[in-house]
């Protein structure tokens, strides 16, 4: 004999991405009105900016929480019954891997130290363009 729920009301059906979406409609809608009956004068080229700085640090506190959460789970974890035993040694020497990484290492530093002739070099290419 199964037990059934009773039915989730609309609040608890609702997605919090749905809400956001709509709520930023009536809000765009209500300035736009606002701004239609000289109620108030906005500067509607701040609003992308703001938009995308609100949206930037919605993104960092998600992505921070859920990397938190991931550290906790690591570190908050109960011990294994039985200890891990580490067999087999070290991997052998992978020397391309170490020609890659040196070279990223030369171009990341060298891109700051001779930046000068890589941005004259930039420029000239451009200037050479038929605009």
């Amino acid at each position: 004999m199964s037990t059934t729920s009773p039915p989730a009301s609309p609040l608890e059906r609702a997605h919090s991405g749905r809400l956001v979406a709509g709520l930023l409609l009536v809000l765009f809608g209500v300035g736009w009105l606002l701004e239609v009956l000289d109620v108030i004068d906005f500067p509607w080229d701040v609003l992308l900016p703001v938009a995308l700085v609100l949206v930037g640090v919605a993104a960092t506190a998600v992505s921070l929480a859920y990397y938190l959460n991931v550290v906790r789970w690591l570190y908050m974890r109960t011990a294994p019954a039985a200890p891990l035993v580490a067999v087999g040694g070290s991997p052998p020497r992978d020397y391309a891997l170490g020609v890659a990484i040196t070279a990223a290492v030369v171009v990341t530093v060298g891109s700051f130290v001779f930046a000068q002739p890589v941005l004259d070099l930039a420029s000239d290419a451009a200037a050479s363009l038929p605009f």
